[in-house]
């Protein structure tokens, strides 16, 4: 049975897709669900917005070469709409299931179903065991009914359904690598601050889940707060794959946290040193897990950029934050980068509940002391599933979704005095972006968002 798997169109939210900003990561959500989905018997595809094609033309092409059995859509808040509207097309064509997944539909399935008819099916948390569990329902009867597929919303009748949770996949070593083959991986790349220009460049997890508890991340949702780390050799063996059989040349680690396990960290170093790969690469970490040798021994090994979550430079915004660490750690951990010679990158947010224009400029003050490569400033945004998200915040109808990136979002639209037509009265403004370098105190301005995995 055939599967097709569609990532919303999200580019237009960010940037014009014949812009220089615009890029395209590879899907790993879908990449891997598709992997499973082959492993498990089925013959999977993968469609993703063309970089100059037209979405609606391509797509319609695609499902009828394709002949799609089932689509899955993975998608985002601010993707949404665009997911129903895919969704829409889809059931003109033919009445296939759909299945949504992501952390929009986990964090809010049940109003998806009962909003979006074209929807037939979610998939909660982490998808790739539960979409298989599901298609294997739907062609082969087994399980014999819904309610034994754990971790899917359905409708029946005029109310949402929802079976018992699925548990997080385990023996993480059993995921088969992502379904890269599926397309022509040329056409994908991270931004040229994520890979140091390097042309070659895709993305690529060694882990899943995250410890910490941030106020304004949703990862949890799909990815679970427990660290379920892939054991070095099948770190390595990806690597190996990406540069021999994809010739890759950097890669992108998008772990929530690489460094979570220091003693991981450093067997992938050595082993990576001593195979001989030559791909660079890229990774996020928090700041008390850094160390001055870990960060020498990561350079070696062929680490180019370490990316910090520092969020504020206001103690008390960031012990609200919930992070982890301390201002004092993340002046210790740049540094250390710094000085062995890799690039550091520290993100911050603005418009944090307890944010004021003094916190603000607190922060980017900050950001100059902490002498980064690339400082980056990013709106809050409470999406579904955070802990600083409301009801009172979803948008009033389904279509304004695809504004909800931007400084004109609560809590910092509703932040005294703020008026995103006069941004010149704060202290920065709400669609600019630069960056701090090391030898420079220059202004930095912030950026409106960044797409998720």
């Amino acid at each position: 049975m055939r599967v097709l798997l569609i990532e919303a169109p999200y580019h237009d939210l960010y940037a014009q897709r014949d812009s220089v900003s615009f890029r395209r990561y590879f899907p790993l959500g879908i990449g891997y669900v598709a992997a499973m989905l082959r492993q498990g018997g089925f013959q999977p595809d993968l469609f993703i917005q063309p970089f100059k094609a037209d979405f609606k033309q391509a797509l319609a092409e695609k499902l009828q070469a394709f002949q799609p059995d089932a689509v899955g859509i993975s998608t985002m808040s601010p993707a949404y709409p665009n997911a129903v509207d895919v969704a829409r097309q889809v059931k003109a064509w033919k009445p296939v299931p759909i299945i949504m997944g992501g952390c929009h539909a986990t964090a809010s399935g049940q109003e998806v179903l009962m909003e979006s008819p074209e929807i037939d099916y979610v998939v909660y948390g982490e998808g790739e065991q539960v979409t298989l569990d599901l298609c294997r329902h739907l062609f082969q009867r087994s399980p014999a009914t819904l309610d034994e597929v754990p971790g899917i919303g359905w409708r029946e009748g005029t109310r949402a359904r929802r079976s018992r949770p699925a548990e997080p996949i385990g023996a993480v070593d059993t995921i088969p690598f992502p379904a890269r083959d599926l397309v022509d991986l040329s056409f994908f790349a991270p931004h040229t601050h994520m890979s140091v220009g390097k042309k070659r460049s895709t993305t690529m997890l060694t882990g899943r889940g995250c410890p910490s508890h941030c106020i304004f991340c949703d990862a949890h949702l799909t990815m679970g707060r427990k660290n379920r780390a892939h054991s070095p050799e099948y770190v390595i063996e990806e690597m190996e794959l990406l540069e021999k059989k994809f010739k890759m040349e950097f890669v992108v680690i998008e772990d929530d946290t690489f460094t979570v396990d220091d003693a991981r960290v450093e067997k992938i170093c050595r082993m990576k040193i001593q195979r001989g790969l030559k791909l660079e690469w890229n990774c996020f970490a928090r700041s008390f897990e850094m160390r001055p040798d870990l960060a020498r021994l990561m350079r070696e090994a062929g680490c180019r950029i370490v990316n910090f979550g520092v969020e504020s430079g206001n103690a008390d915004v960031f012990k609200a934050v919930k992070k982890g660490g301390s201002l004092e750690t993340i002046k210790q951990a740049v540094k250390a980068c710094n000085d062995a010679g890799m690039r550091t990158m520290a993100s911050f947010i603005i418009g944090h509940p307890t944010d004021t224009r003094a916190t603000i400029r607190q922060t980017i003050e900050f950001a100059k002391e902490l002498k980064p490569t690339i400082a980056m400033f990013f709106p809050m945004v409470p999406f579904p599933g955070t802990a600083i998200w409301k009801p009172t915040y979803k948008p009033a109808r389904m279509e304004d979704w695809r504004t909800y990136l931007t400084f004109d979002v609560p809590p910092i639209s509703k932040m005294p005095g703020f008026n995103p037509k006069r941004s010149s009265a704060w202290p920065i403004g709400p669609r600019s972006s630069s960056t701090c370098g090391r030898a420079s105190s220059g202004a930095c301005s912030g950026r409106s968002g960044r797409p998720s995995r």
